[in-house]
């Protein structure tokens, strides 16, 4: 692969080797004051097992449980419903998770929590923001609804419709519907609305110098392993949250 570069005169010629990606859905980190940090990437259909696995691990990290949990769900584009449905019931242990509400008969279900919390009611902030969507946002509104979670962060983006295939007379084709929307515990409409959050709190531009410090972290360049963190007022004020519980 070849490409110009500013400030070069010459074209740059790179050898490139296509591997597979594997992003994992879930990553952890058990802080100083024993709370954790649960980022969800993404809902898949291991993502449930991988939660729980990762609370466990950070509560034998701790020797003892933890004190509160962090759940970021801040860029997570949703995934598959079961997965979340089954991840916010390892926090609730009663209330409704989600209901839906459709044109047919079999498309008004309501979900409800099943008794047994994780964390035995250890407090819990939640992150969303623009791009948290779908099955983030049925986790988030679940644990706000349920006043399980703090949510910090903005306006999620308000993607909760059920579409169905309604198969057509060719038998080759198909057509998709939105048959039913996605409501939170409060009755409210996921779809176009989104999740408000508790403490609203938007998340500023880096600056290029800011960038640039990133970048220099991201090769190894800069000893302060912390300095992302501390960029990210939207972490800070969740964190802050979390030691007043």
């Amino acid at each position: 692969m070849a490409i110009a570069r500013a400030g070069h005169s010459q074209r740059l010629d790179f050898h490139l080797t296509r591997q597979p990606i594997h992003i994992e859905s879930v990553n952890s980190e058990l802080q100083a004051n024993r709370t954790g940090y649960l980022r969800i990437n993404s809902f898949n259909n291991h993502s449930y097992h991988d939660v729980a696995r990762h609370i466990t691990k950070m509560q034998q990290q701790s020797g003892t449980a933890l004190k509160g949990l962090l759940i970021d769900l801040r860029d997570n584009p949703g995934g598959t419903f079961d997965s979340a449905i089954n991840i916010a019931d390892l926090f609730l242990s009663t209330g409704t998770i989600v209901s839906t509400r459709g044109r047919f008969i079999e498309a008004n279900q309501r979900f409800v929590a099943q008794p047994g919390d994780i964390l035995e009611g250890a407090p819990i902030v939640v992150l969303i923001n623009q791009g948290s969507a779908s099955a983030a946002e049925i986790v988030a509104g679940a644990l706000k609804d349920n006043h399980r979670a703090k949510v910090v962060g903005t306006r999620s983006y308000g993607k909760g419709s059920v579409q169905s295939l309604i198969p057509l007379g060719d038998g080759r084709s198909a057509l998709k519907l939105t048959t039913a929307k996605y409501y939170t515990p409060a009755g409210i409409s996921i779809e176009g609305t989104g999740i408000t959050p508790d403490v609203a709190i938007l998340q500023p531009d880096l600056s290029q110098s800011n960038k640039e410090v990133i970048i220099n972290l991201a090769a190894g360049k800069s000893a302060n392993s912390n300095l992302t963190a501390l960029l990210d007022t939207q972490l800070i004020k969740a964190q802050q949250l979390l030691e007043e519980y």
